[in-house]
């Protein structure tokens, strides 16, 4: 909370900020209105004639509901018509409802025997836009139209051979006293660490955001500058903060959609035609693979020394199609698991913190036919005893030979991954569904949740078609 004399305070009044004295209860404030300063009853006030001296910014009053209380102090609270959660819970809660305690999805819970000791009364409130709501909405309409700007503007020259760098430097240097990427990266995670509350973590980041656009010559500069701010973002330790930073600390879609349009205006003819798909075709092709495998159909090939190997092609080229998993996955560490609620894949090759498993989703839901398939390709190759970087060195242009072979396409195994996210996502019911569908393509890919933005951004130029264009 910053402190203000009267002249500074002044000032603040006439550019339309409300403020109080640093002594004044949370919701006593003067503004000016109407030409003239007032109280909040309406009431006519001259601040260069008061008597107090210190003053800072009003903010609307906030009723805070984070005080730790016992298990036995919330048992009460929730008999007497209160909701309770755990002070790590953010989506979950608990309450009592028709003489039993229950979850918010209805279910049964004993407090008394839970593990958890400390509890807050109320809900998880997420941030929203009114925390923030002047300074995130003006941030959001200047990059809109900074957006538009850059679109229209002319390749400029390398910032280098003039004085646009410097003159960035110094705007950088004023509004942040340091210089290099480096620093500001240091800067901004001591800042976010240093936060005390959530309404600290809004400031640094409404604070911050401008940075990633001061005097970058490029969209994808500034998308990459993003990226780098939001893993600082990642490494906080408290959940919380880490959940409202990434929230508010995302890139808007138009920036990843303009960053895509110019790397397909720079792709060859060739490539630009590989970014739609017939739906119908895949479906077809993925049924022919199939009868192909299951009748064990297969002859030696060129340069192939036994048909183990030819199969062991047509193998991964379908497990590839319909499961979306990686080459090194395939043919070493990838099970499929069957569980309770379903199947889940496990293996896959990114870390998480949930484990190395992921809820299964699939093109082909035959799992015994699957799991065959699996087993014959991992007892057949051989790469149990490889890393991951020498399956890719020493298998990644043979497989992804066959692949093309195999499915008459020049789609690699990347591209198919990126058609298998589409044909789920149609599957699921595409745009009719209520699904978001970034959310959508981060959990059957695996990817960690990240506040509605992963490296699915990536695959968002594949679209499915009924005639191939």
């Amino acid at each position: 909370m910053k402190k203000l004399n009267k002249e500074k305070a002044t000032k603040l009044l006439f550019g339309g900020k409300r403020i109080r004295a640093i002594d004044w209860d949370d919701n006593q404030f003067i503004e000016f209105k109407g030409g003239q300063v007032v109280t909040e009853t309406g009431e006519l006030f001259d601040i260069m004639k008061s008597k107090e001296s210190e003053w800072v910014e009003w903010s609307e009053p906030v009723e805070k509901s984070d005080e730790v209380i016992s298990r036995e102090e919330a048992l009460s609270a929730l008999i007497s018509g209160k909701k309770v959660r755990s002070k790590e819970w953010i989506a979950s809660y608990l309450e009592f409802k028709d003489g039993q305690i229950v979850d918010e999805k209805g279910n049964l819970y004993d407090i008394t025997k839970s593990d958890i000791e400390e509890w807050v009364i109320g809900e998880y409130e997420a941030p929203s836009k009114d925390n923030a709501s002047k300074e995130i909405a003006e941030l959001k309409s200047w990059i809109k139209e900074l957006l538009k700007s850059k679109e229209a503007e002319p390749k400029a020259k390398d910032s280098r051979d003039t004085g646009v760098q410097a003159n960035s430097n110094e705007i950088i240097k004023a509004v942040y006293g340091v210089t290099t990427p480096k620093q500001v990266l240091e800067l901004f995670k001591e800042r976010l660490e240093s936060a005390k509350n959530s309404r600290d973590i809004e400031k640094v980041v409404c604070e911050f955001i401008p940075y990633c656009w001061i005097g970058k010559g490029s969209i994808n500069t500034v998308k990459n500058v993003y990226t780098s701010m939001r893993k600082v973002i990642k490494e906080l330790e408290n959940e919380t903060y880490k959940d409202v930073a990434l929230t508010l600390f995302l890139p808007p879609q138009a920036l990843y959609e303009a960053s895509q349009a110019k790397v397909d205006d720079n792709k060859k003819e060739q490539i630009r035609n590989k970014n739609t798909f017939n739906p119908k075709h895949i479906e077809k092709l993925l049924k022919e693979i199939k009868t192909k495998l299951e009748n064990d159909d297969f002859e030696d090939k060129p340069r192939q020394t036994t048909i183990e190997r030819e199969k062991a092609y047509w193998a991964y080229a379908y497990l590839t199609m319909v499961t979306g998993r990686r080459q090194a996955e395939i043919l070493k560490t990838l099970s499929i698991v069957k569980k309770e609620d379903g199947w889940y894949y496990c293996g896959i090759s990114k870390d998480r913190k949930d484990g190395k498993c992921i809820k299964a989703y699939s093109l082909d839901d035959d799992y015994v036919f699957l799991n065959e398939l699996l087993t014959y390709i991992q007892e057949h190759i051989g790469a149990d005893k490889l890393t991951q970087r020498e399956i890719n060195s020493k298998f990644n242009n043979p497989f992804n030979n066959a692949l093309k072979r195999i499915t008459g396409t020049s789609f690699t195994a990347k591209e198919w991954r990126e058609i298998y996210t589409e044909m789920l996502w149609l599957k699921n019911g595409g745009e009719g569904s209520n699904i978001d569908k970034r959310d959508f393509r981060a959990e059957i890919l695996g990817h960690e949740y990240d506040g509605k933005l992963s490296a699915t951004e990536h695959y968002e130029g594949w679209e499915a078609v009924e005639d191939e264009k």
